[in-house]
């Protein structure tokens, strides 16, 4: 409701909770209201379209162009209205749409995402770390509208659908786990072998040959080598690092 007044340009106002004397107005429209459907009962409308009939005829009858005591020099709400010098403020179709439209608050993660509806959304890694509302139609997510104070707004497609090519890897046996870290380290420049193969058994069924828990547990693993001054990493340093870090 805030988001949807302050972009129609409607000054938004809050009642006391149990407070009638903050809510006279309304209270005293109430009133009107059931004076008419005491009237309409003699009527006994059976459908709604009769039922609004018969309020417009009472409205201009007993309301529109009574005076009310309230605008003051016995003055009827039509007389007033047709009064007033301020121009009717018409808003456009698309400044409706966009106030009604749904909006949530979200918190940026490390990689500058959000997570909605099970998707993620790329918010940008200017905002990591902050709240930003998502503005979106519930009839479609695919794209949605993100607003953060002090900056227009932007809107980011479903991360999953800006992907082109999708490569699906398949899991490794034992001995292509073995020479997938051996490439790996070869290729960053060690010139001996450092995990043991009893290491790479434990590497194995931790990760049951999927490449990135490969990675993941090796850099785990050469980290906590080069911490407690480790030229080989063996199968005992592998289960207490998928004790204590990655598990």
């Amino acid at each position: 409701m805030t988001r949807a007044c302050s972009k129609m340009g409607i000054r938004l106002l809050f009642a006391k909770p149990y407070s009638p004397e903050s809510t006279g107005k309304v209270e005293r429209w109430n009133r009107v209201v059931n004076s008419f459907l005491a009237e309409a009962q003699l009527e006994k409308p059976l459908i709604l379209a009769h039922l609004n009939k018969l309020f417009w005829v009472w409205l201009d009858e007993c309301y529109q162009n009574k005076p009310h005591y309230a605008l003051g020099q016995d003055i009827s709400p039509t007389a007033a209205y047709n009064g007033d010098q301020k121009p009717i403020r018409f808003l456009d179709a698309k400044t409706i749409a966009n106030a009604f439209l749904h909006s949530e608050e979200r918190k940026v993660d490390k990689a500058g995402c959000i997570s909605f509806m099970n998707k993620k959304y790329e918010a940008g890694l200017p905002f990591i770390g902050c709240n930003v509302s998502v503005v979106y139609d519930p009839a479609d997510i695919s794209t949605l509208t993100l607003e953060y104070a002090g900056h227009a707004p932007w809107q980011y497609a479903a991360i999953r659908q800006r992907i082109d090519l999708q490569c699906k890897l398949a899991h490794f046996d034992r001995s292509q786990v073995g020479d997938y870290v051996k490439r790996h380290l070869i290729y960053a420049g060690a010139d001996r072998d450092i995990f043991s193969d009893g290491a790479l058994d434990e590497i194995f069924l931790f990760s049951s040959g999927a490449a990135r828990m490969v990675n993941k547990l090796c850099t785990h693993c050469l980290l906590y080598g080069a911490q407690n001054e480790r030229r080989i990493i063996n199968d005992h340093m592998v289960k207490l690092v998928i004790q204590g870090e990655v598990a």
